[in-house]
């Protein structure tokens, strides 16, 4: 690589990394203590100039990363990304987001490479054309059968979309995004799902459960899985999205079996029970229950009625009741073999993993 190809590259990485941290120009200015002017980053951005080493070090140490981020090569890319997001989420948040993704793909596909560990996807619908929602749920049902997944249910939602080939990342995002999905290279498909799920915890807009994140995951599937006809609205895209995840979590035909053909109430007993077994949460199953005819539409809203305006009740319908832990392990797992086969040393892994080198060593001695 040439003294030309070597400041484009800085200047493509710089931009990237300084877009993932959600910084303008002039904020990362400000977090430098003023030590490089706007114009200077604005050179470096733009290819015009390679930082001095102390610069180089500085900037690295102010956007949290190491040192090889800036002399990686691109070679990936996001094709075909979907947001499934709430209004609130920015335009800016959603550029860090994708940056942050770009990066995990990155360093994901690097440690498939290292160990030879590369997986294939092959989408059995073949991107059917979905326009209803008896549409969304004959193409979930025949994921279903393409794949084995039992009547009883999904065990483990993202170790069945890994074997599959489709890559699961989370990452540490703001409470106002969800997941995405898109394809890497115009190929492989990803997944992204907001690492707060792992937490439990309930910000303002809602809780981040196994439930949510199961659901989630599928929903970005159908994205990546069915494609719509041409000028349908994105809201429908994502009700057909919504349909396509459900089916998937539970089919009709057994959601009919445990409660019947047709039901004037459903109570929120048979409903946590329901979502135990089945990892789906209380609201979705009675929302997949009026889409299946099992109750009227007025039930469902009454439903809906009663969660938003009873706390104690919207607390228990939010709640989750699913026990079983859905974690993505596998580019981590990744990372330790090729630690233990000798292919990348301390520090790299350390940089593959966003940790500390002290840390990685201390996992490694724990094992």
């Amino acid at each position: 690589m040439n003294e030309e190809e070597q400041k484009r590259l800085f200047g493509r990485r710089l931009k990237s990394a300084r877009v993932m941290r959600g910084l303008s120009q002039d904020e990362l200015v400000e977090l430098l203590g003023g030590s490089l002017t706007k114009m200077t980053i604005s050179k470096y951005e733009q290819g015009r100039v390679m930082p001095t080493m102390p610069n180089y070090i500085a900037l690295a140490g102010a956007l949290g990363l190491g040192m090889d981020y800036f002399t990686r090569p691109f070679k990936v890319e996001l094709t075909e990304v979907e947001f499934r997001k709430k209004s609130r989420l920015s335009v800016k948040a959603e550029n860090a987001v994708k940056e942050t993704v770009l990066d995990q793909v990155e360093r994901y596909v690097e440690i498939e490479d290292t160990v030879h560990a590369q997986t294939s996807f092959v989408n059995p619908i073949g991107r059917r054309l979905v326009a209803s929602y008896d549409d969304a749920v004959l193409a979930a049902d025949d994921v279903r059968q393409a794949w084995g997944i039992p009547e009883s249910g999904i065990q483990n939602v993202t170790e069945l979309l890994e074997a599959r080939g489709v890559k699961v990342i989370e990452i540490d995002a703001p409470e106002d995004f969800d997941g995405m999905s898109a394809l890497i290279d115009g190929v492989t498909p990803v997944i992204v799902l907001n690492q707060k799920f792992n937490t439990g915890q309930r910000p303002s807009a809602h809780a981040f459960t196994t439930e949510r994140k199961r659901f989630t995951a599928l929903h970005e599937l159908g994205h990546i899985m069915m494609q719509f006809p041409s000028g349908m609205e994105q809201r429908e895209q994502e009700r057909l999205c919504h349909s396509f995840a459900s089916e998937m979590l539970i089919s009709t035909r057994m959601l009919r079996t445990i409660l019947g053909e047709r039901r004037t109430d459903i109570s929120i007993q048979e409903l946590k029970g329901i979502q135990a077994n089945f990892g789906m949460s209380a609201e979705a199953l009675m929302h997949k229950a009026m889409e299946a005819g099992i109750i009227k539409r007025y039930k469902y809203e009454s439903f809906c009625f009663v969660k938003n305006r009873n706390e104690r009740f919207r607390r228990w319908v939010e709640s989750s009741a699913f026990t079983r832990a859905e974690r993505s392990q596998r580019f981590q797992m990744l990372v330790y073999r090729a630690m233990a086969e000798g292919l990348v040393g301390d520090e790299k892994a350390a940089s593959l993993l966003g940790m500390t080198v002290e840390r990685v060593r201390t996992h490694k001695a724990i094992v």
